[in-house]
């Protein structure tokens, strides 16, 4: 866990702390799937989708789980000056449901440059595009294109996943051995992270029997995991819980999370929320370790961003 943290300064204009950077937490669920399945991609070279609510942390989560492999393949260059590593490119979804302009998406994290949609003066067929597509797959030697916030992708977009899938397997290399028994997944893997919208469409996708090999849905933080992350998040928070854990839990259970879970992102919004009024009643905190703990202000702030019963009841 990292323990980079800053209060920063107040913000005269928004009364908002410039500054305040909460640690990132290693170990949540949903980081060892989102790690797990970009290794399922990478080796079987097929689709996997992680999908959970937003504000689960999936943006996190996928820079950790994309640094961790990215690590991994520098140690086995290291190892092997030889080894071509693989990459991991990672697009933001379009919601276009334009073929080339999905193509187009693809494009730039992948090469570095726009799609040449016109060559002497003609529009380019989208199969020549995809066949180019290729050559630039192949010269990278991309294992996973990763998709995120795939919830924004239409039918369309996940047609031209598949194409791009099939063709990249028809380019694979040693696909198969002398006896012409398989060894090993050729092609290009994917990776789809998104919020639950993306699952009715993965549903009705005409190719998920051949190429979606796994869906993974992961939820909020049930009331012991959001306990955790609040004591990890802020001094005050832990020095609390160590004097009455047993309290500190209901406490989390009936008035944060109210009978239901909650996201990552409601306790990183409390937590600043919390931190910037205790530093507009006392301007000289400087550090994490000098906010105090007041339960009056963390109920005050609970009400105001509505992470409380009211809202679980409206």
């Amino acid at each position: 866990m990292s323990t980079t943290r800053t209060i920063g300064g107040l913000d005269p204009a928004t009364h908002r702390l410039r500054n305040l950077k909460l640690p990132v937490i290693e170990n949540l669920p949903i980081i060892s799937y989102m790690h797990d399945g970009l290794t399922l991609a990478a080796t079987q070279r097929r689709l996997v989708a992680v999908l959970s609510p937003k504000g689960a942390g999936k943006s996190m989560a996928l820079d950790q789980a994309l640094r961790a492999a990215e690590d991994a393949e520098d140690a086995k260059v290291e190892a092997a000056a030889e080894y071509l590593p693989l990459a991991f490119p990672r697009i933001l979804s379009p919601r276009s449901r334009s073929r080339v302009e999905i193509l187009g998406a693809m494009w730039k994290p992948i090469t570095g440059a726009e799609i040449p949609r016109i060559v002497r003066g003609k529009a380019r067929p989208y199969e020549d595009l995809i066949e180019e597509l290729m050559v630039h797959l192949v010269s990278m030697n991309v294992g996973v294109l990763v998709f995120d916030e795939a919830e924004r992708l239409s039918h369309e977009g996940l047609t031209v996943i598949g194409d791009v899938m099939k063709a990249a397997e028809a380019k694979g290399h040693g696909r198969y051995g002398e006896d012409g028994r398989r060894f090993a997944a050729s092609g290009v893997g994917v990776l789809l992270v998104g919020t639950t919208r993306l699952g009715p469409k993965l549903q009705t996708w005409e190719e998920a029997e051949q190429r979606l090999l796994q869906v993974r849905r992961v939820g909020a933080l049930e009331p012991a995991e959001a306990s955790d992350i609040y004591r990890r998040y802020l001094p005050a928070f832990e020095q609390r819980a160590e004097e009455d854990e047993e309290s500190w839990l209901e406490l989390i259970r009936l008035q944060v999370c109210a009978g239901r879970p909650i996201t990552l992102r409601e306790i990183e919004n409390h937590t600043r929320t919390y931190v910037t009024r205790m530093y507009a009643q006392d301007a000289e905190l400087e550090r994490p370790e000098d906010v105090p703990w007041s339960e009056e202000v963390f109920f005050e702030t609970l009400t105001e961003l509505q992470v409380s019963p009211v809202r679980a009841s409206a």
